[in-house]
């Protein structure tokens, strides 16, 4: 089965791929970006720099997953919920290249700890925003 085919079957199924794919590329790139602003806070003011990225995190998932169900709205509460678990694998994948390497060269397990823990906010996110469509529906 070509790419295309395969990405039409979702679609007919009410599962835009290509959006999830580029919402999630787009959640990830958000809060990699805003890191790198608020690096320099990373040690002197930890408590804060962390309270901006899961500030940033939160928004930026909730904001693409109103986007999602803007353009999609039949969409139900369990497929959000599946959206939120692909981007959260796809954050973690992006992430581990550059995390579990120089110069951060973190361990698996302080990667998941530190970072990868928070991206299970974004399957409750959006499984929250698609009962909050469907109820309005």
């Amino acid at each position: 089965m070509t790419a295309s085919r395969h990405l039409l079957r979702y679609e007919r199924r009410g599962f835009d791929l290509t959006a999830v794919v580029v919402f999630g590329a787009l959640l990830w790139a958000v809060p990699f970006a805003v890191s790198f602003a608020v690096e320099p806070l990373r040690d002197d003011h930890r408590g804060f720099f962390e309270s901006v990225m899961a500030v940033t995190v939160a928004a930026a998932c909730t904001a693409l997953i109103v986007r999602y169900l803007v353009g999609h709205p039949g969409t139900s509460p369990a497929r959000c919920a599946a959206i939120g678990l692909a981007w959260a694998a796809m954050s973690i994948v992006f992430d581990l290249p550059l995390m579990l390497s120089e110069p951060v060269n973190m361990s698996l397990g302080e990667y998941m700890a530190d970072i990868g823990l928070t991206y299970a906010m974004y399957p409750l996110i959006a499984l929250g925003a698609g009962v909050l469509a469907a109820r309005a529906r």
